[in-house]
């Protein structure tokens, strides 16, 4: 389909500590990439995310789990 031009991304993953409240979380822009939003913990996500993500998000929380 693509004809060899594309094969994947890039992707950088970075740790962000939040310090604001829920009030300033807006999802709800001129463009919006979610339509919604929650929080939750980190054990939640690897058996929740599609399957072709898993890999990636147990890499990533593997590399930040010092810090979670």
């Amino acid at each position: 389909m693509w004809k060899g031009k594309y094969k994947g991304q890039r992707q950088m993953w970075f740790l962000y500590k939040f310090t604001g409240n829920e009030k300033d979380i807006n999802i709800h822009t001129e463009h919006p990439e979610f339509s919604d939003w929650k929080w939750v913990a980190k054990d939640f996500l690897v058996p929740n995310i599609v399957p072709f993500k898993k890999e990636i998000y147990s890499k990533v929380l593997e590399e930040f789990k010092n810090y979670l």
